[in-house]
């Protein structure tokens, strides 16, 4: 029994991609799962849809539709403003993503009741709650939880591998038939690295913060990576063979302005630039990739919405 619980939570603690990254993304999930809805009430007509007369059970089923996809574009698009914490993508997991399909179920089956009482006259108690919320868990819950389970185990297996092949063309980029690296192995280790050579020709970038002595002036190919944080941005440069932070008072998109001529210094993150030179493995998971640069002690995500145009100039 220990172990099953044990296997339970580190099932519900594998990452997730967040639900969802902009209206239209939202818009398709919601309009998927209110028509769902609308077929299985019109064909299996539950909760008293039976003794509803055609043409007006498929008039009831199409409100119960409308509901569902009304109440969760509602929770996708209010909860991640109201709990921004909560909705953090890199925190995002199986459980939560669960959670929150638990949730909208349990608010679809509110909004039915209160639609079923005011259209046809049932009694508002404790039982028509009841009932409501386990024909809804019954209709909604289960399959959520299946879906998402298969979706993680498709994004992993799909990530991972891709994860691995531009691993191996970054480790041996001119040689097309290789071993893909095992995984679990480590992209920490350095000593197969050649140092990026900078070259001495190029025009320096300038970055200029809020004020005039913020400013920063530094070859491109010895820019590391940008992250921002509020209000600032902090560059990460090779300086004579050794790391260094500079912290500018400006934002990541007037940074990213400035390297607009530099295809190799590439946004990857709402919060990170990254010189894809430096770039030395990469890892994936079912939330996405992550970008591994020996230099730092931390590894770089990589969001879903820039993901196609980073995968693509790595493998170049």
């Amino acid at each position: 029994m220990i172990r099953f619980f044990a296997l339970l939570q580190g099932l519900l603690k594998r990452p997730f991609p967040l639900p969802g990254d902009s209206l239209p993304s939202f818009l398709r999930t919601a309009l998927s799962f209110g028509v769902f809805v609308t077929l299985f009430l019109s064909l299996f007509t539950p909760i008293g849809l039976d003794a509803v007369p055609v043409p007006m059970l498929y008039v009831h089923t199409l409100v119960y539709g409308v509901l569902c996809s009304t109440i969760m574009l509602g929770n996708s698009l209010l909860l991640p403003r109201i709990f921004p914490r909560a909705f953090e993508s890199e925190s995002w997991n199986v459980g939560k993503h669960i959670g929150f399909s638990l949730w909208t179920v349990l608010t679809v089956a509110l909004g039915n009741v209160v639609y079923s009482v005011w259209q046809f006259h049932f009694q508002m108690s404790l039982s028509t709650v009841t009932t409501f919320i386990a024909t809804t868990l019954l209709i909604g819950l289960f399959p959520a939880t299946v879906l998402t389970l298969l979706q993680e185990r498709r994004l992993l297996r799909r990530n991972i591998d891709s994860a691995n092949r531009i691993s191996v063309h970054l480790h041996n980029p001119d040689v097309n038939d290789v071993t893909p690296p095992q995984k679990g192995s480590t992209s920490n280790d350095t000593s197969s690295q050649t140092p990026l050579a900078i070259s001495a020709v190029s025009p320096n970038l300038v970055f200029e913060g809020a004020s005039a002595k913020e400013r920063l002036e530094a070859p491109p190919e010895a820019i590391v990576c940008l992250q921002s944080s509020d209000n600032y941005v902090t560059v990460v440069e090779l300086n004579n063979g050794e790391l260094r932070t500079t912290m500018l008072r400006m934002t990541l998109k007037s940074a990213e302005e400035r390297t607009n001529n530099y295809p190799h210094i590439m946004r990857c993150h709402k919060s990170y630039m990254v010189n894809l030179k430096f770039v030395r493995d990469i890892s994936g998971n079912a939330q996405g990739y992550k970008l591994h640069i020996p230099a730092l002690n931390f590894p770089v995500p990589v969001s879903r919405s820039y993901q196609d145009r980073v995968l693509q100039a790595l493998e170049r």
